[in-house]
């Protein structure tokens, strides 16, 4: 009987404000899982849940995954430090920054090389400065057919590329492969397609590296509110709900305009050929369920 449906008289006695009902209020031994079930598997992320779930059964540790060790850099002699003086031709490296932090993001130990001048012996000196005691590299920039573009040609000098471009949109210049025996993942040099391709694709691919299981997130089905014509690649363009729980589109959808994805809180991804119009139902993610 629950203390605040009790009186205690001045004899000692006690009355009852309610019936009395057998097994009321009790919480009988296996109630919340019995004896033998698996209360977690491998794979599953360790959420507050989950350890207090944990911690019920009386077990005092746990067999988990350390931190994925991430190795970056970003490539491009136009690329200046936030902070210095612009100087003529050159751009603040803002990839390195959103990576940087993405992949934290994700429970990810960060080892920053830096941004590295374009030729092809600072493109392989970084390289084998990343591969050092590292679980993965990722990079950016230096993934076109360029004069000045030397991830290729660096990484078939150290290892091998097993993938080379994505029909996609942003961030058709992908690259997938291995240097001195560790993954490699090049993303491109627009700040949109790092952003994006960081979520859609280097995400997954860390996550089982990471001990998780390979399912990804499912998009959600929800309304949208603007009209899109569609392309001959796969696109994911950004969008945030609306008032009406329907989405809307960031009006620059361009590959360099990161402020479209500092403003977005989700990306629907477009398959080829597949217009959209006001009212059909998308495939979307939101940006949150990503971080989570």
């Amino acid at each position: 009987m629950q203390q605040e449906l009790v009186e205690k008289n001045e004899d000692g006695t006690v009355v009852f404000k309610a019936p009395v009902k057998t097994g009321t209020n009790v919480h009988l031994a296996g109630s919340d899982f019995p004896a033998g079930e698996t209360i977690l598997h491998a794979g599953d992320k360790l959420t507050p849940a989950n350890l207090g779930v944990a911690a019920s059964t009386g077990r005092a540790y746990l067999r988990v995954y350390g931190r994925l060790r991430v190795s970056i850099f970003c490539s491009g002699s136009e690329l200046a430090r936030p902070g210095e003086p612009l100087r003529e031709g050159a751009i603040y490296n803002s990839n390195r920054y959103q990576l940087r932090a993405l992949l934290h993001a994700l429970g990810c130990e960060v080892n920053d090389v830096g941004s590295v001048r374009d030729s092809i012996e600072d493109t392989v000196e970084a390289f084998q400065k990343a591969a050092r005691s590292t679980d993965v590299i990722v990079t950016t920039g230096g993934m076109s057919v360029g004069e000045e573009d030397y991830i290729k040609p660096a990484v078939e000098r150290l290892g091998h590329i097993d993938m080379w471009r994505l029909a996609v949109k942003p961030g058709k210049p992908f690259a997938f492969g291995e240097v001195s025996g560790v993954p490699f993942l090049g993303l491109p040099g627009n700040p949109v397609a790092v952003f994006v391709e960081t979520l859609m694709m280097v995400r997954p691919f860390l996550r089982v590296r990471q001990g998780g299981r390979a399912d990804l997130h499912r998009p959600i089905a929800v309304r949208a509110d603007f009209d899109w014509k569609a392309g001959d690649r796969e696109e994911f363009i950004r969008v945030y709900r609306n008032d009406k729980g329907g989405l809307c589109i960031l009006p620059n959808q361009n590959s360099q305009v990161l402020s479209s994805c500092a403003k977005a809180d989700g990306i629907v991804d477009v398959p080829v050929g597949k217009d959209i119009r006001q009212g059909d139902f998308v495939d979307y993610y939101p940006l949150a369920e990503f971080l989570a």
